[in-house]
């Protein structure tokens, strides 16, 4: 939410502003824009570009015209930047790949992530901004940032069908209102249908992260792939997902997380978020830790009236951590979710979902050690998106009894329709699975004759 207009914003161009950017509690200073052009005199609807230096004339052009539309098609290829990052100032602002095919459009950070020759890709600071279509890579610091302070609050950014890889540090940032951050936020965003990975299998450091969000507001995460967020060093990456800092009413659904630190995270110590539901999510971890500090799979510290049901966990490294944390948080609710989890790792399974100084209902969860029986596959797929996810870590068949029908609907504002992972109805009554498939009997082929 914006306090004000941006300063220095108008038809005639836009002006130097100075902003000061949050980044984890820390302030620093550094200039906003060059003056851009003062004789634009129109805009298409649509323009598209086929290198770098038309990609960023194109978004100055379209910064510089606050009352024109400005959608930008970039043509297949790769785009090897020579900035910092480029500026998205102007409301209602698209960026997308002009083919739709996210892998054929890929924007490449300058001499790799560890130069930090380009810091981020895309700063956002204009209100219903989308980027979608891409791949974004090998970039010093974040992706893509989006400003949620003061003067800027932007709001109802997407994020969608995005390949984002190989970052130095957390691959979406949303930074955090530097006066009031429990006034000032950045509402109603969405990350959508991306992926977003490490390729070497580990990333560079240890403040890495998939999303980092601080001082959001009503955000949505969901059907995202996540892999390999993972810190070579000193401790715990950041979270796949992880919404803190006086942010609220954040949905995380029907994700996919697989061998990341850690799964996803809403609140920290004090600075802790408001409400928000996880649901229908599958986060896994095998038994290798190659950075040596597997944590956590889900968690909610300091985050009052959170709901956290129908995911499934599969968590066999043997890290002291539980599967489902809730630390410090006042009426949450923990259901139907499914655990697998190794049995020495955390108190012989009992603190598997673990509420330490919390309140709030605790219903109808399965918990037991690793067991492949119960599932299609424990094997990750080579997958990009969770339409791929197959049958993996989905129930095997009608005698898996321990979930099929045990469920609870005892929990407040149940979605209508209550689908599962894969998008596929959930009984409106009894029969509720337990975890984030729901188990349905495949109906036999018409035509076919059953002796």
């Amino acid at each position: 939410m914006r306090a004000t207009d941006p300063p220095g914003f108008g038809k005639s161009g836009i002006r130097i502003l100075n902003l000061f950017r949050a980044s984890d509690f820390g302030i620093r200073a550094f200039a906003l824009l060059t003056a851009l052009p003062l004789s634009v005199t129109g805009l298409p609807a649509a323009v598209t570009v086929n290198n770098v230096d038309a990609l960023k004339a194109a978004i100055e052009e379209a910064n510089a015209n606050p009352n024109a539309d400005a959608t930008i098609l970039i043509e297949d290829g790769t785009y090897h930047l020579k900035w910092a990052h480029l500026w998205i100032a102007r409301d209602g602002m698209t960026i997308t790949g002009k083919s739709s095919n996210r892998e054929a459009v890929i924007l490449r950070g300058e001499s790799g992530m560890r130069s930090g020759k380009t810091e981020f890709i895309f700063q956002v600071i204009a209100d219903v901004v989308t980027i979608s279509d891409l791949t974004l890579e090998d970039v010093g610091s974040h992706a893509v940032i989006i400003h949620g302070e003061a003067p800027f609050g932007a709001d109802r950014t997407v994020l969608r069908n995005l390949v984002i890889r190989d970052t130095f540090q957390q691959m979406v940032k949303v930074t955090p209102a530097n006066s009031d951050p429990q006034k000032f936020f950045s509402e109603g965003g969405v990350l959508e249908d991306c992926l977003l990975e490490y390729t070497a299998g580990i990333g560079p450091q240890i403040d890495i992260g998939g999303i980092d969000a601080h001082g959001a507001k009503d955000w949505i995460v969901r059907r995202n792939v996540f892999k390999n967020i993972i810190s070579p060093s000193q401790s715990s990456a950041e979270h796949a997902v992880h919404f803190w800092s006086w942010s609220r009413g954040t949905l995380v659904e029907n994700n996919l997380i697989i061998n990341c630190d850690r799964g996803i995270g809403l609140g920290l110590s004090i600075s802790g978020h408001t409400g928000g539901i996880i649901r229908n999510n599958i986060v896994f971890h095998d038994a290798r830790n190659p950075g040596g500090f597997a944590d956590v799979s889900i968690e909610v510290l300091n985050s009052d009236g959170a709901q956290i049901y129908n995911n499934t966990v599969w968590q066999a490294h043997t890290n002291c951590s539980a599967a489902i944390k809730n630390f410090e948080s006042k009426n949450v609710t923990i259901a139907n979710n499914l655990v697998h989890m190794r049995p020495d790792s955390f108190w012989n399974l009992r603190q598997a979902i673990w509420v330490n100084n919390g309140t709030g209902p605790v219903l109808s969860n399965a918990i037991t050690a690793p067991n492949s029986r119960w599932f299609g596959s424990v094997a990750p797929p080579a997958l990009t998106r969770v339409s791929e996810v197959g049958n993996f870590l989905h129930t095997r068949d009608a005698s898996i009894t321990q979930v099929i029908n045990k469920g609870t609907t005892n929990i407040a504002n149940l979605p209508v329709p209550f689908t599962d992972f894969d998008g596929h109805r959930r009984p409106k009554g009894k029969g509720i699975d337990i975890g984030a498939d729901q188990f349905r009997v495949q109906s036999p082929p018409q035509g076919l004759k059953l002796d």
